[in-house]
């Protein structure tokens, strides 16, 4: 399919250009079949240079998930530190990688969402193997991941630490 736009059109889709962006990349991972009827909507007016919201700038809302491991990446590493027994961690996304890193006292781990696979990797700096963990059924929601990277960050990756610890 083909889309042919004017300069015109062009102005009108660059106000929109972050959704745009969203809806181009779910397209490529997951086809234009994925798009739900709203998107496919919005999609059509912004190409026919249709006004499509109330306001310039102003891009629609919406909860879905498009790229799970980013959002997972900006809910854990948003908390800038992790207190397990009386030790702070530092968490620091790793630029260029898809990973951040939780750097301690006496050890550092690195951690890999993959939920492409439904897991995150775990990897711990000395041995450099991973230690996946599996998630049940990947959120498909902004507010889903928020909730998972604190029950990770709060529950699961301080028990971890808690045994590598002993």
């Amino acid at each position: 399919m083909k889309f042919i736009i004017t300069e015109t059109q062009l102005e009108k889709i660059f106000e929109s250009q972050e959704y745009l962006n969203i809806l181009l990349d779910k397209i490529n991972q997951e086809g234009y079949e994925s798009l739900t009827d709203k998107e496919k909507d919005v999609l059509i007016r912004i190409s026919k240079g249709e006004e499509v919201y109330d306001e310039p700038n102003e891009l629609p809302v919406s909860d879905e998930v498009y790229r799970p491991n980013d959002v997972f990446l900006k809910y854990t590493t948003a908390y800038g530190e992790l207190e397990v027994d009386d030790e702070v961690f530092r968490v620091e996304l790793m630029e260029g990688t898809n990973s951040f890193e939780i750097l301690g006292n006496h050890f550092n781990f690195f951690v890999e969402p993959n939920f492409e696979e439904s897991e995150i990797l775990i990897f711990e700096s000395e041995t450099m193997e991973p230690d996946p963990i599996k998630i049940k059924k990947v959120p498909e929601t902004t507010e889903g991941m928020r909730k998972l990277a604190a029950k990770f960050m709060f529950q699961v990756l301080p028990a971890i630490i808690r045994q590598k610890m002993k």
